[in-house]
């Protein structure tokens, strides 16, 4: 982590907090919450929402979803924005439908950008941007 050490703590606080409300979301199926984590207008709330989607039209529903941490960048720490380089994984995902429950594999360790905002509701996601 390059940035100060309360800002790099506080960055990583605010993801982790984000990521812990998306799952809750995904496990109730629930498009509409998923959207209202992300900025009017996100690109990437639309691609969530698109999968979370796909995932109920298979019967589907994703009771568990955790990400592993593996590093983080804070490019810009401020009271209201933040832009996060992030390299992550999906573990511990759990799928349930069809009278059965099936733990996903581990997700491939990824590298992405992360612009967050802080507003009336929190923290919000604007985009996410693949690296």
């Amino acid at each position: 982590m390059t940035a100060p050490e309360p800002c790099a703590r506080r960055a990583l606080a605010v993801l982790r907090a984000w990521d812990h409300r998306r799952a809750r979301v995904w496990a109730a199926g629930e498009p509409a919450a998923l959207r209202r984590l992300y900025t009017a207008g996100s690109r990437t709330a639309a691609r969530d929402t698109a999968m979370l989607a796909g995932y109920h039209a298979r019967g589907l529903r994703v009771r568990s979803m955790h990400r592993q941490v593996l590093a983080l960048d804070v490019r810009t720490c401020r009271a209201d924005r933040m832009s996060l380089v992030v390299t992550d994984r999906l573990v511990d995902a759990v799928a349930v439908g069809h009278g059965e429950r099936t733990g996903l594999p581990p997700g491939q360790a990824e590298t992405r950008r992360l612009d967050l905002h802080r507003g009336d509701a929190g923290w919000l996601v604007s985009e996410v941007y693949e690296r």
